[in-house]
């Protein structure tokens, strides 16, 4: 169904992302990688905007969302959507709807999201001093998994970048921002999903061997207060989570082989990459432990919840290759000719498996 339509979406994504690829693999400065890449998430942007839902897809039953959404005025709407655990989403697509035209959902949220996950990759590029060449590889790798096609999803995407922009640059950058927990209290209302992910990134540093005691102990305490803050004034949303995570591990969901292969195949790279980068870990580098212990986790899951698709799919397929994409880059920096060459080719089955088998596969901009 719809064979020729596919194959020119996922051709033209195929070729713009090797030409984006190769343009910054000769890259002589950081600053024409970040120029590429914006421009790189313009294109994805209006890529998302042209996507063309099939009526089984979540952004078809989404778009519906918008044209009721519309006839609403705010007053109206908040009252009818205040309660709900995901009420962030429901605002963004208010917000959209009373834009007139549908099709900006996907593209404000290709904007959004990808600008924060090529965030990471430029603070990397910029700090660690990382040859184009393996920005290049690493760029593909992101967009190999199938990450683009989650924008027809919209909240998952979104909540999942943002909480990774603020977890970089509070773990990395050291630059915590108060705006950062408006982020995060977005992201967790955007999808239940979100919550969990930001529990765990609240979890993590109490496992990162390079804190000192005196700010563990202080950390332990505030996270004390977070959660006490969360669990009397936020009842609603962890138990909406509580029930998503119910109905997920009693197996009420949709399950797909080939999502799975794809899913096992990220997790062979990242392993593989996660044994190099383990040899090369440095102090110059221990800025990006809490990322490597958010992967490792990420890959516990994955393997523990593999017998239910939608959780193995979102932290292998979606939210690992986007938390690794920093560790990535260093372990290709210091491996050898050899090992980046077959990493490549790994790299290009999961592009092939997930552009033809893969969610990616439904990508089509036209319908004859």
């Amino acid at each position: 169904m719809f064979l020729f339509e596919r194959l020119a979406g996922v051709g033209t994504f195929a070729i713009i992302l090797v030409f984006v690829c190769f343009l910054i693999s000769i890259c002589k400065n950081n600053k024409s990688i970040g120029i590429i890449l914006f421009l790189y998430t313009i294109i994805l942007s209006i890529m998302g905007f042209f996507f063309v839902p099939y009526i089984t897809t979540d952004l078809y039953r989404i778009y519906e969302y918008l044209d009721y959404f519309r006839t609403l005025d705010f007053k109206t709407f908040f009252e009818t959507y205040q309660n709900s655990s995901v009420v962030g989403g429901y605002v963004f697509y208010w917000l959209i709807s009373k834009t007139g035209e549908n099709r900006l959902l996907t593209a404000v949220s290709a904007f959004i999201s990808f600008s924060c996950i090529f965030y990471l990759l430029r603070k990397t590029i910029k700090k660690y001093n990382i040859s184009s060449k393996n920005v290049a590889i690493t760029l593909f790798f992101i967009m190999a998994t199938g990450v683009f096609i989650t924008t027809t999803g919209v909240r998952t995407i979104m909540s999942i970048s943002l909480v990774a922009f603020c977890f970089f640059r509070e773990t990395v950058e050291k630059k915590f921002r108060l705006y950062h927990i408006l982020l995060y209290v977005i992201a967790a209302f955007m999808h239940n999903f979100t919550v969990v992910i930001i529990l765990i990134r609240l979890l993590i540093p109490l496992f990162d061997n390079t804190k000192r005691i005196g700010k563990k102990t202080a950390y332990i305490i505030s996270l004390g207060g977070i959660i006490a803050f969360m669990a009397f004034n936020m009842k609603d949303l962890l138990d909406a989570v509580y029930r998503r995570a119910q109905g997920y591990i009693s197996g009420n969901a949709y399950s797909y082989f080939w999502g799975y292969i794809i899913g096992a195949l990220i997790l062979l790279a990242v392993l593989i990459s996660l044994i190099q980068y383990s040899k090369i870990q440095k102090e110059e580098n221990k800025d990006l432990n809490q990322f490597k212990l958010y992967s490792i986790v990420l890959m516990v899951i994955s393997v523990a919840f593999s017998f239910e698709y939608s959780i193995f799919a979102r932290t292998s397929s979606i939210l690992l290759p986007i938390m690794y994409a920093p560790c990535f880059m260093l372990s290709l920096e210091k491996s050898s000719d050899s090992k980046r060459n077959n990493m490549i080719i790994l790299l290009v089955a999961i592009l092939v498996v997930s552009f033809l088998r893969g969610e990616m596969s439904a990508y089509k901009f036209f319908v004859l």
